[in-house]
């Protein structure tokens, strides 16, 4: 793919924008991921169509303020689109791109990141960025999303949801940590590991009834190998196996006791 781009790029040189390029580039290695199923590949697409995404937007007045709504739109439709893949050929793929989907969705509506970027598009160059419109409503995002994300990770039994749910969290955290400050860098960890080992002696003992088919107590799965064994045993002598309470060694034989004979 680099051969390929790299001629691309020298032949038009700058005589082509930035979103130009990643058309080029979306349908080559587009192309490559759909022939091939290369996560790598597919993982540089989602980051080529975000780029010309955000190259788009910003050719207009409101695209600044539209692109976290945007990004959040996107990469929704994205992850709903990659869910209902159900080839076992693009599985590895589909898998990243809905871990990327979930956590480009969050991103897009964290506050930290809102208002971050939000300075560093605008060329501020003071200490603290300044605040951004509709702070609430990020601030509600940088809360909800990973608390709905856990929810139905739960829900729904997937670990993708439950572990990004988690992840961004830890990052909701972090952002509300930086614009308080009540607390130090130390009593923040402190708290925060507190916090989880509450947190997770809690679930251990909520989970001690299944919840969503969920259940902390190990899963004995040895009637159900005994049943596998009886029904390869059936398979393979051609009658049930019977069941029977002890072994009867010895005293059927004909010769030299012991069991031991010309019948059995």
């Amino acid at each position: 793919m680099t051969s390929l781009l790299i001629p691309i790029v020298i032949f038009f040189e700058d005589r082509l924008e930035v979103w130009q390029y990643c058309i080029i580039g979306l349908l080559i290695i587009g192309v490559a991921t759909y022939r091939y199923a290369d996560v790598l590949l597919a993982g540089c697409s989602y980051a080529i169509l975000f780029t010309l995404l955000g190259n788009l937007m910003f050719k207009f007045s409101l695209g600044k303020a539209l692109l976290p709504f945007a990004v959040m739109t996107l990469a929704l439709v994205i992850y709903f689109i990659s869910k209902k893949i159900r080839s076992s050929y693009y599985h590895s793929c589909s898998k990243l791109i809905q871990i990327l989907a979930l956590l480009t969705f969050y991103l897009g509506g964290n506050y930290y990141v809102v208002r971050e970027a939000n300075a560093v598009l605008n060329n501020f160059s003071a200490s603290v960025s300044p605040q951004i419109a509709y702070a609430g409503l990020f601030y509600f995002f940088t809360a909800f999303i990973p608390l709905a994300y856990i929810f139905f990770g739960l829900k729904s039994k997937s670990r993708i949801l439950l572990v990004t749910g988690l992840v961004s969290l830890a990052f909701s955290f972090f952002t509300v940590q930086y614009y308080t400050g009540y607390l130090t860098i130390p009593q923040a960890l402190s708290v925060a590991g507190l916090i989880m080992i509450l947190l997770s002696s809690g679930m251990i003992h909520f989970l001690k009834k299944p919840v969503f088919g969920i259940s902390d107590n190990q899963e004995n799965d040895n009637g159900r190998l005994l049943q596998i064994q009886t029904l390869l045993a059936a398979e393979y002598l051609g009658a049930p196996p019977q069941q029977q309470d002890g072994f009867d060694f010895g005293g059927g034989g004909e010769f030299s006791g012991g069991g031991a004979g010309s019948t059995y």
